[in-house]
């Protein structure tokens, strides 16, 4: 592989990286103000409605607006103008039909819904109000599915800069709202920090309302495609056939949506009923099920995060060596692709673990940081897991392995509907996580077997260089709990001492995996970069 080739990738996951960590960014900074304002005894109602929002979302996201946009760009290169028109407008009255039939469902089921999460023998006060926030999401089924099925036809269009403005747009909106409005209710007018979270739930359906509008307003003043369609000879395809092109395309992307989101999905059921068996109370259950499904969860994207960009940068180059059958270049690309990913997550996962208390009480400065710090340890497991077996589904998916991908994701998805009950009354709390990594190393383990026999791809170059980020590993461990020795490990309840206390280790401990890692020409070689670095001669 060349220089220019390697650095051309390298460019491109820092630059997809960046935009993935700048959306990101702003999903994990509101979670500190928005636990002043709801308390953190109330956030676990959030997290309910957040898990059901989030299946929507990925749902919403890759089943009919992924077909839209396939469908629509295939007319566009044919210049059938008419048939892309008509593909937008079945495409909407589908999912505003399926989507008010959903909201409908969900909205009068919320009673027995909450009962199935809290079970039957919760308090009145907590069954209400996880009836009142699962009401309220309710509204998303309907507005969030036909948002994206005008994103997927500007996406046909490849008009990737409305795409993504929408995207900002929305964002934007539903923090604005969710802190704007709460902050007006709790403080201004006084009203229970609950009326934080009904804002925070209903923010996500009045953001899409907004992202919804400024794309109406922009294809009422862009009619390029409306005015090409007038002058078009040929009729349109026939509804049926472009429904059904729709569908065809559609589902398999709505399977693996639902199967990649099935852990929110298992804690939803699960979790609270589990617990309560232990003895645990309802308010403690609630407490951990909001780290769990909220405040953890959105920590341990931020190693996430860092490691997705790179994957999605060289995807395109995999289908480039698969077309054009090139199968040595293919391999050496999901090996590179691979130990990206790893040399990068390593040590911010260690870096991470070794400091959990910190770090949760920087962002939430919650009295429970112990019990969070916990909870945040064993969840990064999952980050490492999740993100590997992210990573190798998105290769899969680059070689065309779709079916097995969904069927490794199917037996992922249950095994972790068996084991989540049976491992929290062997391990408590964290039962339910080690579920879900479960569950990841399960795809993990197929996705890699799969690409072993169907590439031909040896692992054991990639098993020597992960052996030098593990040592790598080991000396920042070592390092830190010296580290903790010192004054620089001591505990502090200032947020501002927090900070500066994990630059410093983080500096530290990023240097040393560096160090250690260049020395044993790992970097180099995953990288394919030279460091002038010489060593100093004596005089």
């Amino acid at each position: 592989m060349s220089q220019s080739k390697k650095s051309s990738i390298i460019a491109g996951g820092l630059a997809g990286t960046a935009g993935i960590f700048i959306t990101k960014a702003i999903g994990i900074l509101y979670v500190s103000p928005f636990y002043a304002l709801a308390t953190e005894a109330n956030v676990a109602y959030y997290g309910y409605a957040y898990n059901i929002y989030n299946l929507l979302l990925n749902i919403a996201a890759s089943g009919i607006p992924f077909a839209v946009a396939v469908v629509v760009s295939k007319y566009i290169a044919k210049e059938d103008y008419r048939s892309a028109l008509l593909t937008r407008k079945i495409a909407n009255a589908l999912m505003l039909g399926v989507g008010f039939i959903a909201m409908m469902v969900v909205f009068f089921l919320a009673t027995p819904i909450s009962k199935v999460i809290l079970t039957s023998n919760a308090s009145p006060e907590s069954l209400l109000k996880t009836k009142n926030v699962i009401m309220i999401i309710s509204l998303a089924l309907f507005t969030v599915p036909v948002l994206g099925s005008f994103r997927g036809y500007y996406q046909g269009l490849r008009n990737f800069k409305l795409y993504s403005l929408s995207q900002v747009l929305e964002q934007i909106a539903r923090v604005s709202f969710l802190l704007g409005v709460g902050f007006i209710l709790v403080y201004i007018l006084h009203l229970d920090a609950m009326w934080a979270v009904y804002m925070a739930v209903l923010s996500t359906s009045v953001s899409a309302l907004i992202a919804f509008g400024q794309l109406i307003l922009y294809s009422r003043s862009n009619l390029d495609v409306e005015n090409a369609a007038k002058l078009q000879k040929n009729p349109a395809r026939h509804p049926k056939l472009i429904l059904k092109e729709l569908l065809l395309i559609a589902f398999p992307y709505l399977i693996t949506s639902f199967l990649n989101n099935v852990s929110g999905l298992a804690n939803l059921v699960f979790f609270n009923r589990t617990m309560m068996s232990l003895g645990f109370t309802e308010a403690n259950s609630q407490l951990i099920y909001s780290m769990i499904s909220v405040s953890t969860d959105k920590l341990i994207s931020i190693p996430q995060v860092l490691s997705l960009g790179f994957s999605v940068a060289i995807i395109p180059i995999i289908t480039s060596d698969i077309q054009s059958q090139n199968m040595s270049q293919l391999k050496r690309h999901i090996r590179e692709c691979l130990e990206t990913v790893l040399y990068i997550i390593i040590p911010v996962i260690v870096c991470m673990y070794l400091t959990a208390d910190k770090i949760y009480y920087l962002f939430y400065a919650s009295e429970h940081y112990e019990l969070a710090a916990s909870v945040l340890r064993t969840q990064l497991y999952f980050g490492l897991a999740s993100t590997l077996s992210a990573t190798v589904m998105s290769i899969m998916m680059a070689l065309g392995q779709r079916y097995t991908m969904v069927i490794a994701l199917a037996i992922g998805a249950l095994a972790q509907f068996l084991l989540i009950s049976p491992l929290i009354m062997i391990f408590s709390y964290h039962g339910a996580i080690i579920a879900a990594i479960t569950s990841s190393v399960i795809v993990l383990a197929i996705g890699l077997a799969v690409m072993r026999q169907h590439v031909k791809l040896d692992y054991t170059l990639m098993l020597r260089k992960l052996l030098f980020m593990l040592a790598g590993a080991v000396v920042i461990t070592a390092v830190f709990l010296l580290l903790n020795l010192t004054p620089l490990g001591a505990r502090s309840y200032s947020r501002i001492i927090n900070l500066v206390q994990l630059s410093v280790y983080f500096i530290i401990g990023i240097g040393l995996y560096f160090g250690v890692t260049y020395k044993t020409r790992v970097f180099q070689s995953i990288f394919k970069v030279k460091l002038n670095i010489r060593k100093r001669t004596s005089r």
